[in-house]
């Protein structure tokens, strides 16, 4: 037989015969599953009344669905150290949690994890997690900044209709799909590289359409070209930060955009293709950045 731990444990759910039934064990409303090493695994909550847990120090993983539609549980849940992934629709529906707290140790979110958790506004994302499926945070009250690493994936709707989500920083963007943040309102965008090898040379317009909400983009460091049209979905932006690493602004790459004015820490090296057409503010501030009067040369106003 095999020894996968969600394998085992949902043939004890489903069959239920009394060599499995003899490795669950519940413990102060929780049932578990036993391994040959005495490691746990959360089953399932089998007191659906209460309202706060414990979990017992031997747990090493939870199971999927184990706590689907836990209504009751509400106030701030902590996971245990060593827990490697929340599975799929492992929380979905526990609308009375309004903080979770996971451990350094979770590099994965399966989809639907948290699904409908409509109080939950404080979650930590772990500096190792590499990926969120899909619908993972879908209409939970999150707020404040998401930084999504080169090395994490981000899936479909992982953070749809997150409404107090108002930054997002993407340091490679082609690892989140394209409706990743839909239905967020997001005031503020930092950007990286499309992929690792040719900075912003081109962006789905797709992939930005979720964040049409921003006002203030962010290029990171590293970009070294803008491509023709590649924003032409960010419509509100007015405030533009660029790196100086940028060598290209290629033409009418930001003619969608809302009349920005544009920022930058140093003079910007960079070899600018023709504007004409490019919109700009008739104001500026110090420190704003433009281009001169033959539309090819960044130049800071003063």
């Amino acid at each position: 037989g095999s020894t996968d731990y969600g394998y085992i444990a949902y043939y004890a759910k489903v069959v239920h015969t009394t060599e499995e039934d003899s490795l669950l064990e519940t413990i102060d409303g929780i049932t578990y599953f036993k391994n040959a090493d005495d490691d746990f695994m959360v089953f399932e909550l089998a007191d659906k009344t209460k309202t706060s847990i414990t979990f017992d120090s031997r747990v090493k993983s939870i199971y999927q669905y184990a706590f689907y539609g836990c209504d009751n549980l509400t106030g701030t849940l902590q996971l245990p150290d060593g827990i490697e992934e929340i599975p799929q629709y492992a929380f979905y529906g526990c609308t009375g949690l309004n903080e979770i707290i996971l451990p350094e140790s979770i590099t994965k979110i399966g989809q639907y994890a948290f699904y409908g958790c409509t109080a939950l506004a404080n979650i930590n994302l772990p500096s190792g997690l590499t990926s969120i499926g899909k619908y993972a945070f879908y209409q939970c009250e999150i707020g404040g900044e998401v930084i999504v690493s080169k090395s994490m994936y981000v899936g479909e709707y992982a953070f749809g209709l997150c409404k107090n989500i108002t930054a997002v920083t993407v340091y490679q963007l082609s690892n989140i799909s394209n409706s990743a943040f839909s239905g967020c309102q997001i005031k503020s965008l930092r950007v990286g590289n499309y992929n690792s090898y040719s900075g912003i040379e081109w962006i789905a317009d797709s992939t930005l359409s979720q964040f049409s909400s921003a006002t203030t983009l962010e290029i990171m460091y590293g970009v070294t070209k803008i491509d023709v049209l590649g924003l032409r979905s960010m419509v509100n932006v007015n405030k533009v930060i660029l790196p100086t690493s940028l060598k290209t602004i290629e033409r009418k790459a930001f003619s969608y955009c809302d009349h920005p004015s544009f920022f930058i820490n140093s003079s910007l090296a960079a070899s600018v293709a023709g504007q004409s057409g490019y919109r700009y503010s008739s104001t500026y501030q110090e420190g704003c950045w433009h281009y001169d009067e033959d539309g090819r040369t960044p130049i800071l106003w003063s």
